[in-house]
C-alpha cells in the first residue's frame, strides 16, 4: 500500500511541475504578445503651462500680484485660471505692469487668496 501511495504522489508531483511550467510559459507568451500601450500624461497642466503664485491680493480694487519663475512671465492680456487646493476658484487677466518676476493681473471672476496658483489655460 505504501508503494502505491508513493507512486501516486510522484505522478502527482510530476503533473504539478508540468502544469506549473505550462502556466508560466503561457503567461510569458501572453505578456510578450501584448504591445505596451503608449503612456499618456494625465494631468491638469501641459508641459508648456506656466504656473505662478498669488503673492498679494487687493479685493477692493480687484487685482492680484503674481510671481512666476524668472523669464517665464505670461503675455499682457493673457487669461489665467486661479486654483486653490487643485480646485478652480477664479480667473484673472494679466496687465502690462510687470517687474522682474512679478506681474499684476485683474480679477475677472471668482476670488483669490495669497498662496493660490495661477495656471495658463
Amino acid at each position: 500500500m505504501a508503494a502505491a501511495c508513493r507512486r501516486l504522489l510522484e505522478r502527482l508531483a510530476k503533473s504539478c511541475v508540468w502544469v506549473l511550467a505550462f502556466s508560466v510559459a503561457m503567461l510569458w507568451a501572453g505578456c510578450a504578445a501584448i504591445p505596451s500601450a503608449p503612456v499618456q500624461k494625465s494631468g491638469v497642466l501641459s508641459e508648456v503651462a506656466l504656473v505662478g503664485k498669488v503673492v498679494m491680493v487687493n479685493p477692493t480694487a480687484r487685482f492680484v500680484v503674481l510671481t512666476f519663475p524668472l523669464g517665464q512671465l505670461p503675455a499682457a492680456d493673457q487669461r489665467l485660471d486661479i486654483y486653490r487646493a487643485s480646485l478652480k476658484v477664479g480667473e484673472v487677466k494679466v496687465s502690462a505692469r510687470q517687474r522682474e518676476d512679478s506681474i499684476v493681473a485683474d480679477i475677472t471672476a471668482g476670488d483669490c487668496q495669497i498662496g493660490d496658483e495661477a495656471w495658463t489655460r
